[in-house]
């Protein structure tokens, strides 16, 4: 039998004690008081959270991160600077600030950041400080961003220097622009083809008779710029050109505008403006109907169409002109009538449609028809490399991709415009949507708001993180206990074999014993036999030695006297040793060694018996147990996910809330570009009713004189001049 206990319970530790610490609060939970472990070392294990997080966000899971790193911050448990490399409060304060900022928190970002770098650590100001500089150039505080422009690190100067030039340009301040633009340019990078451009611009508009200068520096530039950026410098060049009253310079420019691009819009109407003032009248008039065609949804369209019936008027086609003009006076007519209507409030469900999509904040880029806005990458400033080694860090990262400007145009948000208005519904006009810059009052208060509900959708956002890591906690938790559970039963199914094993075992010693016990019988009975006649035999040869004795008396020699004495005594020898055989038969058959190996095994099966019994009514117990807190965790939720749905419950409700303002402030923008382009609407139906009535009068009164060409890019629904963003 199984002396060394290796049976079959016991054959796996490992996978027994992975699971004991389930059972330690169930099986134990009444047993003897034990001695506290050792505090643990509350500056190690704070240096091992700030580094998981750092994990977390340098893999791009700042949602993970900022919720360990505020549980960090809230449980006021940080202990104070620890040895040489380790993380401890102020990389926590750090990390966080790039969690909210990666996440688009502006407002917590901002005032973390600060804070960090008001408590005098300098360790993380040259990150710090340019984050905070775009931050304080997108909020428009432009002041701010040029006094951090100057604290900003060697490494990032060149952004840092076309930072601060846009900002001054944004003053007025455009010597001061010029210089920060030079020094961008100087610095060379990804951004000092733009800040040339820049440049080009704040010569020009610090001093208006240095337009030419500017259009050949643009020139010059045009050489060396690339995609969207060479589109822009190319429109610009025309628009300049054009206000200059250089059309053909105007029509070459405009004319390298790719037509694929996003500045296509801008860049066939200002040439088909300067074809037009050239003279060129039909070429003008195909250049105006292919824009009208492409971009049926721009303000400019009915402008354009307008121009087409001028141009018939200017040939003498008076016919076509009067039907040209009454067909755009009787189509914008209806868009008139459509606006006015705002057909069940497809505004307001519009608006709606932006928010949920979160995609509102395009309503307000400035003019991308004219790429007049300039998309950072999301990571400036704050990429993988600039965090690990501000933090020290020798974790491998992603380096940084190599940075270009990238010009928000026209075909980055149409498809994006159009998908959302469709989803609004067809009685919503797609065409408001693309009046940009319309309702600048609002656009700061539509800022406030935005930044309120990003905030609020970061906090549901991370109420469900934290709900979903209880959830998987208590998942994680049911499945081990089923887990153990599976084991067991494992367990007890090898206790069935182990119990037959037994069973045939002592069926087996069972039968041995039977056959011992019969063996051992026989032999008592033939040994008892023998014995018994030996005894009888010398009891025999002593009676006759006695005998002999009194019958010959005194005729004995002494020689047979000895003889009979010796034979007598051999006699009671035997008689002796018989009886010592016969009463001490069985000590020596217990002492045998079967028979002691015989006691021993049922000793051990016994104990083996007792010791199965024992495991499986240990077993029985902990299922019983183990079954009813899988049971109790089933029906119920812990306390902790319990205030975790609340937590998902109060912050869904606090984003209803800033949606809701977010949606206010989008349908007032919308219903003031309703507005606007109803004016607009207005003034085309009122100029093609003029067109169509002056066809009718010219033709009554004759030929004559041609009529006069309209206000040009600049004028209202035009392509003015280009501004610096």
């Amino acid at each position: 039998m199984d002396r060394a206990r290796n049976d079959p319970l016991l054959g796996r530790p490992v996978a027994f004690f992975r699971y004991a610490w389930l059972l330690a609060p169930i099986l134990f939970a009444a047993g003897p008081a034990r001695a506290q472990p050792p505090a643990p070392d509350q500056t190690s294990a704070v240096d091992a959270e700030v580094r998981v997080a750092l994990f977390d966000l340098l893999s791009e899971r700042p949602l993970a991160a900022l919720s360990r790193l505020r549980a960090l911050h809230a449980s006021g448990q940080v202990p104070p600077p620890g040895p040489q490399g380790t993380y401890g409060a102020a990389e926590i304060q750090f990390l966080l600030a790039e969690s909210y900022n990666r996440l688009g928190m502006a407002n917590a970002f901002r005032g973390t950041a600060l804070g960090l770098l008001e408590s005098g650590n300098t360790r993380y100001a040259p990150v710090l400080r340019l984050q905070l500089l775009l931050d304080a150039y997108r909020r428009g505080a432009y002041q701010e961003a040029v006094s951090l422009a100057g604290d900003v690190g060697a490494q990032d100067r060149g952004v840092a220097s076309l930072v601060a030039g846009l900002a001054h340009y944004r003053l007025g301040s455009h010597a001061a622009a010029q210089q920060a633009f030079t020094a961008a340019a100087q610095s060379g990078g990804a951004y000092g083809g733009y800040a040339r451009y820049m440049g080009a611009l704040a010569l020009m508009a610090g001093d208006t008779s240095q337009a030419q200068a500017a259009i050949s520096a643009l020139q010059a530039l045009s050489g060396d710029a690339l995609g969207d950026f060479a589109d822009q410098v190319h429109l610009t060049i025309a628009q300049l050109a054009y206000q200059r009253g250089q059309y053909d310079v105007a029509t070459a420019a405009a004319a390298r505008v790719a037509e694929s691009g996003g500045l296509a819009s801008q860049a066939m109407l200002t040439r088909a403006w300067s074809l037009y003032k050239s003279s060129q009248l039909e070429p003008a008039a195909q250049a105006f109907t292919a824009f009208a065609t492409r971009f049926p949804e721009l303000p400019e369209r009915d402008e354009a169409r307008l121009m087409v019936g001028q141009v018939l008027l200017q040939q003498g086609r008076l016919d076509d002109a009067g039907r040209h003009f009454q067909r755009i006076a009787d189509s914008v007519s209806r868009d008139v009538e459509g606006l006015r209507q705002d057909r069940a409030g497809a505004v307001s469900e519009a608006a709606r449609a932006f928010v949920r999509a979160r995609a509102a904040t395009m309503l307000f880029l400035q003019a991308p028809t004219e790429g007049k806005t300039l998309s950072v990458p999301d990571n400036l400033g704050m990429d993988q490399a600039s965090i690990a080694q501000a933090l020290g860090s020798a974790a491998p990262v992603t380096p940084p991709e190599q940075l270009r400007p990238e010009i928000v145009a026209l075909d980055d948000v149409a498809p994006r415009l159009d998908s959302i208005a469709a989803s609004a519904g067809p009685a919503f006009p797609r065409r408001v949507a693309y009046v940009f810059d319309a309702g600048g009052a609002t656009r700061t208060e539509f800022l406030r708001r935005s930044q309120a509900l990003r905030e609020a959708d970061v906090a549901v956002a991370l109420a469900r993180h934290r709900l979903a890591e209880q959830l998987a906690s208590h998942n994680a938790k049911l499945a081990l206990i089923e887990r153990l559970q599976v084991l067991l039963g494992e367990a007890a199914a090898r206790l069935d074999t182990v119990s037959t094993e037994l069973t045939a075992t002592r069926d087996s010693l069972s039968r041995v014993v039977q056959a011992a016990d019969e063996e051992h019988g026989r032999l008592r009975e033939l040994i008892q036999r023998e014995a018994s006649a030996v005894a009888t035999e010398a009891a025999e040869n002593v009676r006759r030695a006695d005998s002999v004795r009194a019958s010959v008396g005194e005729l004995l020699t002494p020689d047979d006297a000895n003889l009979i004495r010796i034979e007598r005594e051999t006699a009671l020898t035997y008689q002796r040793m018989a009886e010592n055989v016969m009463s001490g038969l069985d000590r020596a058959f217990a002492r045998h060694p079967v028979m002691r190996l015989r006691d021993t095994v049922r000793a051990h099966i016994a104990e083996s018996e007792a010791l199965v019994s024992g495991t499986r009514a240990t077993i029985a117990e902990t299922n019983d147990l183990l079954a009813s807190e899988v049971a109790r965790m089933r029906a119920t939720e812990t306390e902790r996910t319990g205030a975790a749905r609340a937590a998902v419950a109060s912050a869904e409700a606090a984003r209803a809330t800033a949606e809701g303002a977010v949606v206010l402030a989008v349908e007032a923008e919308l219903r003031a570009r309703a507005e606007q382009l109803l004016t607009i609407a207005r003034r085309d139906t009122e100029a093609a009713e003029f067109g169509a009535a002056s066809a009718s009068f010219l033709k009554a009164v004759g030929p004559g004189p041609a009529a006069t060409p309209g206000p040009g890019p600049g004028g209202a629904g035009g392509s003015g001049a280009p501004s610096p963003e």
